[in-house]
């Protein structure tokens, strides 16, 4: 395996971790020297961008990543702040309302300022690109967006910045990311506990009814997802919900619609902030 580099300040290559499967997938086969393609070497560095809201496996997962191969593919944490104590009428999450047509989802924004942002503002702050400089520098961003969603692959905006998506490349889908994963656990004594989930803040909109009552056998972590439900019906309109059927979600029948999985990828995250 060819060894990283240190930076040196020019041509930055950051790889954008969200702790879930397969931006895990792709830091470990990264770090392991198995995703060189075209002319890119592995990452420098990869980014996460804390909303102060992730299950705590989330955290194990990047404190376990950074253990195995941090020495290799550093990884940086930025946050916004804590989502949870934000109005969500201000950093919207993309909740529920009944209407007359039916119920609609509410626009996010929570992806864009607490995902996507901070990890454009750190990568301005690495170059030393001050506000509203130009950015001279041309940095190569990977995202680890599997074939199966491949919709959400979607070019930055920013010309200076360079987005690449490596397990489209290798036409790995999350099933491969899973098994990949599986045989890290099995060849590492020390690594997770269990499988890698998806990533997504504990109150996230985007959740079977599955992992609604996965987040229940947490009762931390299901406290605060009912707490912030309650929160929603203090919104102007009043009528808001974490749960697809807009009803409070402590009072849900999680069985009744464990078959409904709301994640359609083109909803969710653009595909700019890692999974």
């Amino acid at each position: 395996m060819k060894k990283k580099n240190k930076w040196n300040g020019e041509n930055l290559s950051i790889l954008s971790l969200g702790g879930g499967v397969q931006s895990s997938a792709l830091y470990l086969a990264a770090a392991q020297g198995e995703m060189l393609f075209h002319k890119y070497d592995m990452p420098d560095l990869a980014i996460f961008a804390d909303t102060q809201a992730e299950p705590q496996s989330t955290y194990d997962t990047i404190d376990e990543l950074e253990k195995l191969y941090g020495d290799r593919i550093p990884i940086d944490r930025v946050t916004a702040g804590n989502l949870e104590e934000v109005k969500p009428d201000f950093a919207s999450i993309p909740f529920f309302r009944p209407g007359p047509k039916g119920r609609q989802m509410m626009p996010r924004q929570c992806t864009s300022q607490f995902k996507v942002e901070p990890i454009i503002q750190h990568i301005r702050k690495l170059v030393g690109a001050g506000p509203r400089q130009h950015v001279k520098e041309k940095v190569v961003q990977w995202i680890g967006i599997s074939w199966d969603e491949a919709i959400r692959a979607k070019n930055s905006p920013l010309k200076w910045l360079e987005t690449v998506w490596p397990l489209l490349e290798k036409r790995w889908t999350r099933g491969h990311c899973l098994e990949y994963l599986q045989k890290q656990c099995n060849e590492n004594l020390v690594f997770f506990d269990e499988i890698v989930k998806r990533s997504a803040c504990v109150f996230c909109p985007f959740k079977s009814d599955t992992e609604w009552e996965e987040l229940q056998k947490n009762p931390l972590e299901w406290d605060r997802a009912v707490a912030y439900d309650e929160k929603l019906r203090n919104l102007e309109g009043g009528e808001n919900y974490l749960h697809s059927s807009c009803k409070p979600l402590k009072d849900v029948r999680l069985d009744t619609f464990r078959d409904q999985m709301l994640l359609n990828f083109n909803n969710e995250c653009h595909g700019m902030c890692g999974n």
